[in-house]
């Protein structure tokens, strides 16, 4: 095996460690104002609401939606539960 082909396989083999042990890590999704960006995230999924999502209580997003249309299709496709909420 050549030394390119090691650096390559190396770098592919971290970038899965540096994923695996963000996945496992302690979550912060009930912290401060995540329970609202989770809101927000399944308001585009379950209602359609891409562009003005609404929180738990009903209030337009404060928020720019960017990391919730990363999250989305992960959401609709898995449902919505930590891991999912946490790949993007």
């Amino acid at each position: 095996m050549d030394m390119q082909r090691k650096l390559w396989l190396g770098l592919i083999g971290l970038f899965f460690v540096a994923v695996g042990l963000r996945v496992i890590a302690p979550s912060d999704l009930y912290d401060n104002d995540q329970p609202k960006t989770v809101a927000y995230t399944v308001d585009m999924v379950r209602h359609g609401h891409w562009a003005l999502p609404v929180d738990m209580l009903g209030r337009a997003a404060t928020k720019p939606p960017m990391f919730n249309w990363i999250s989305a299709p992960f959401v609709a496709i898995f449902g919505a539960s930590e891991i999912t909420l946490k790949i993007p």
